[in-house]
């Protein structure tokens, strides 16, 4: 995940410039965390459906972590693969 900046929470500007910011995302969490997520994840989607967008699962993501920051603790592990060493379980 690329560093996230102000204007990558502006829903038209990740809409009309769609930077590659989260190029796919792993993610871990307690059960209610991950259902807290999914609410907010469904939320988010619902909104932009309201208004007419229908867009990748990069912008939903980033519109989640916008809304809720404290839910989330984003690495940048620069290869998805790295997920496997950094996460043994």
């Amino acid at each position: 995940m690329a560093e996230l900046e102000p204007q990558d929470f502006d829903i038209t500007y990740t809409l009309t410039k769609a930077p590659l910011k989260v190029g796919g995302f792993f993610f871990l969490g307690s059960p209610e965390k991950l259902r807290e997520y999914q609410q907010l994840y469904h939320t988010v989607c619902r909104e932009f459906h309201e208004r007419g967008i229908v867009d990748d699962d990069q912008h939903v993501m980033i519109q989640c972590v916008a809304r809720n920051p404290e839910l989330f603790k984003v690495w940048n592990l620069g290869a998805w693969h790295l997920v496997y060493v950094h996460f043994q379980v």
